[in-house]
């Protein structure tokens, strides 16, 4: 990272190769992901119980299978078991070594599709405060903003779709499918758009160098000073439910 922040390019192969794995990594493996992958596997379980509960006969089934395969189960009644299922008082966990397991198979899967875009390395004029980062990095976006908000989202293979990633107050990374690589310099509304969808994806902190950022979350917004953001509904709706600040 200090190499590509002090040369200002992507030239260098091995700087760019690591940079993009590191993109890749933080794409995957990260809070958001991780817990919808968990309620993935919560949603499967709860569905699986409840056909191994629909029946004293099917309960005792499944424990008869369990058992003859190696499984040491308690002892516990089918009335008992449909009681504590319907309670909801539970969370289906999953195995940590499982999940990053899980994740880094995923990584090798989404890693071909980092380096398959085109990469414009974005420059912030010193004039601005330059590019913001968040607790979410990582942000896809359709290329049209017409799709945005549509019946489903975009996909890292998906053509039509640019990937955002701040490097450095002064550097940021956009990548597309239909873009070459290259070297932009962009200017302050540039800057405040790239601020505005990181903060749009964020979970619930932005992180910046001052409090002279700007950022415009909407095409062709007025750049907003940082000192809206805490009074933006936009930004508060995505911290609904957290004490951090």
């Amino acid at each position: 990272l200090e190499g590509i922040v002090q040369s200002k390019s992507l030239s260098d192969e091995n700087d760019r190769a690591y940079l993009l794995n590191f993109v890749c990594l933080l794409a995957i493996r990260n809070p958001r992901l991780r817990e919808s992958l968990r309620s993935a596997l919560e949603q499967t379980a709860r569905i699986t119980i409840d056909l191994v509960l629909q029946s004293k006969e099917s309960y005792d089934r499944y424990l008869k299978s369990a058992r003859d395969a190696g499984s040491v189960l308690p002892e516990v009644g089918y009335e008992e078991m449909k009681a504590f299922f319907e309670s909801n008082a539970y969370r289906v966990e999953a195995n940590r070594v499982s999940q990053i397991q899980r994740e880094m198979q995923v990584f090798n899967d989404i890693l071909p599709l980092i380096f398959k875009r085109g990469w414009l390395l974005l420059r912030a004029p010193t004039s601005s405060a330059g590019f913001i980062t968040a607790d979410h990095p990582v942000c896809l976006f359709w290329s049209d903003p017409k799709m945005r908000g549509g019946f489903y989202g975009p996909g890292l293979g998906l053509p039509g779709t640019d990937l955002l990633f701040p490097i450095s107050p002064r550097l940021a990374l956009i990548g597309a499918f239909e873009v070459r690589d290259g070297v932009q310099d962009v200017d302050a509304n540039q800057v405040a758009g790239f601020n505005g969808g990181l903060i749009a994806i964020a979970e619930r902190q932005v992180y910046a160098r001052d409090h002279n950022f700007v950022y415009s979350m909407q095409p062709g917004e007025e750049p907003r000073k940082a000192s809206h953001l805490m009074s933006d509904d936009r930004f508060l709706r995505r911290k609904s439910g957290s004490d951090d600040q």
